[in-house]
C-alpha cells in the first residue's frame, strides 16, 4: 500500500487535497507550486484570492490583474478599490486573474499562502 505521504505530500506538498502542485502546503483542488493552503487556484504567490488567475494580488477574487489587492471584478493595474475595471496592481479587487496573491480560493497559483 502506498504511503500517506503520496496522498498528502506530492513533491513537497503539505496538507494538499486534489491538487496538481509542488511544494504547496495545505492546498486543496489547486494546480500550483510552492503554495500554502490554496484551494482551486491557478496562481503564484497569491494571498487571499478567490477564483482568481492572478499574480501578486492580495485578497482578490474573480479578477484579471497582477499585483492587485482586494479589487472586485476588475481588469486593472495599480488601482485601489477598483470594481469592474481593467488595471494591474489594484487593491481590493475581486474576480481577478493575478499572480503572487495570498489566501486565494479556486485559483490557479503557485507560491500562495493560506488560500482556500
Amino acid at each position: 500500500m502506498e504511503s500517506l505521504e503520496s496522498i498528502y505530500l506530492f513533491n513537497g506538498l503539505g496538507f494538499i487535497l486534489f491538487s496538481l502542485s509542488s511544494c504547496s502546503l495545505s492546498s486543496s483542488y489547486s494546480f500550483s507550486s510552492c503554495s500554502l493552503s490554496s484551494s482551486y487556484s491557478f496562481s503564484s504567490c497569491s494571498l487571499s484570492s478567490s477564483y482568481s488567475f492572478s499574480s501578486c494580488s492580495l485578497s482578490s477574487s474573480y479578477s484579471f490583474s497582477s499585483c492587485s489587492l482586494s479589487s472586485s471584478y476588475s481588469f486593472s493595474s495599480c488601482s485601489l478599490f477598483s470594481s469592474y475595471s481593467f488595471s494591474s496592481c489594484s487593491l481590493s479587487s475581486s474576480y481577478s486573474f493575478s499572480s503572487c496573491s495570498l489566501s486565494s480560493s479556486y485559483s490557479f497559483s503557485s507560491c500562495s499562502l493560506s488560500s482556500s
